[in-house]
Order: structure tokens, then C-alpha cells, then sequence
């Protein structure tokens, strides 16, 4: 879990209004306490509508129409600063906990240029 306004320092946004992230997630996933992102009306509504969202990343034309309930982040591209965000707390490893032991069949065949953590 993670303070909104951590993950806004992480992620180069401003913060509007903190909230307790448990993790970053689509709108449409069904996992509590997420913070997702919104490039548009359409998905400000849904994420307004939405259940488990604790905040929201938005443009800031888009900021006046969240929820005051919710957390909330602006910046001027949410979709791929959201993303930008995710890629870098998998790579740290702590955020969404350590890697699984990663186990190959003895029969598997692996292609040279495969990675495999």
C-alpha cells in the first residue's frame, strides 16, 4: 500500500487529494482500493460509478468532474504516465511483492532470446 501523494512524487503528478493506494489498476478490475486512471468523460463517469477505486489520475480539464470522495492526480497524459508508474513499481520488485520462483519443464523448449525471470 502506498500514499497517493507517493506515487505522485514517483510519477511526476500533482496532487489534488490523497487516498491510500493498494494498488494501480484498470476501472474495470475488481480489486479494492485501486487507483486507476482516466482520459475522458466516459471513464471519469465509470470511475466515479466504479467499486474499490480509491483514487483516480486525470487531465486538468477532467479533475473538476472526480468525485471528491476519491483521491486524485493530475497530469497531462494519465493514460501513459499510468502505465510509466506500473512498469516502474513491478521493476523495484517491493511494491507488488517479490517475483515467484520460476520453474521450466525439463521438455520445455526455450527460445535464445526468451528472458525468464
Amino acid at each position: 500500500m502506498a500514499r497517493l501523494s507517493e506515487l505522485c512524487r514517483l510519477a511526476g503528478w500533482v496532487l489534488s487529494r490523497d487516498a491510500d493506494i493498494v494498488s494501480p489498476g484498470f476501472i474495470d478490475i475488481p480489486l479494492k482500493g485501486r487507483l486507476a486512471f482516466a482520459v475522458d468523460r466516459r471513464n471519469v463517469k465509470l470511475a466515479n460509478q466504479a467499486e474499490g477505486i480509491a483514487g483516480v489520475v486525470t487531465t486538468p480539464d477532467l479533475a473538476p468532474e472526480v468525485r471528491e470522495e476519491l483521491g486524485l492526480a493530475i497530469a497531462e497524459d494519465p493514460a501513459r504516465s499510468f502505465l510509466r508508474l506500473h512498469n516502474r513499481l513491478a521493476e523495484a520488485g517491493d511494491f507488488y511483492g517479490p517475483w515467484p520462483a520460476t520453474a521450466i519443464d525439463p521438455t520445455a523448449s526455450i527460445h535464445p532470446s526468451a528472458h525468464i525471470r
